[in-house]
């Protein structure tokens, strides 16, 4: 039997998981995107090749628990309030009539542009609620192994 077609998590180049500048020794034990798989294996490398590292330990951790807490809810809740100020504020200044003739072409440019710079904000924050998911687990994993 054939397998279901699987969506692919969402990515987003304006949520990495790993920032330019981070040291090869922490990337190597980090998620480097939504579809990399969290195994036993690398659970026990972590915990290995950072036993006698506490600061490559510290900055695993770190970024981790940083990616963890860093959600979509500030950037969608503003970019929410933002959309509908702007709606109000261009419903008070056209009121009920449509404008006419190149107002009207233009009026509705400026719709799709708004209609456009709100599906980027949901797919950032999409991406953006995966890696903090991603992290949550990869987290969970490591801290798990550190107590045992």
């Amino acid at each position: 039997m054939a397998q279901p077609a699987r969506l692919k998590p969402p990515r987003s180049k304006h949520v990495p998981y790993v920032r330019h500048g981070t040291r090869p020794e922490v990337i190597r034990h980090l998620p480097i995107g939504p579809d990399d798989v969290l195994t036993v294996e690398r659970v026990e490398r972590f915990v290995k090749e950072t036993k006698r590292k506490p600061d490559v330990r510290l900055a695993v951790l770190g970024t981790l628990r940083a990616h963890a807490v860093n959600g979509a809810e500030v950037p969608l809740a503003g970019a929410g309030t933002f959309f509908a100020a702007l709606a109000l504020f261009l419903t008070a200044v056209v009121g009920p009539s449509v404008p006419a003739g190149w107002l009207w072409l233009l009026w509705l440019g400026w719709g799709v542009a708004v209609t456009i710079a709100a599906f980027w904000v949901v797919r950032v924050s999409f991406a953006a609620h995966t890696r903090r998911v991603t992290a949550t687990t990869w987290l969970g994993a490591y801290e798990d192994s550190l107590k045992n």
